[in-house]
């Protein structure tokens, strides 16, 4: 968070709101999914290729 703030130079207001949301565990969903959002073609596996 040091890097963070050192970076970001957020508010003094914003810097004081970032460790509540973090610790606030009623926030934070209870269950963990893999998400690949960087769909392009190099990273995608396709059953046929094309040359």
């Amino acid at each position: 968070m040091t890097a963070t703030r050192e970076a970001l130079e957020p508010s003094p207001r914003m810097w004081a709101r970032w460790p509540r949301w973090l610790h606030a565990d009623a926030l934070w969903p209870t269950h963990t999914a893999l998400v690949h959002g960087d769909l392009h073609p190099a990273t995608c596996c396709s059953p046929t290729t094309r040359a």
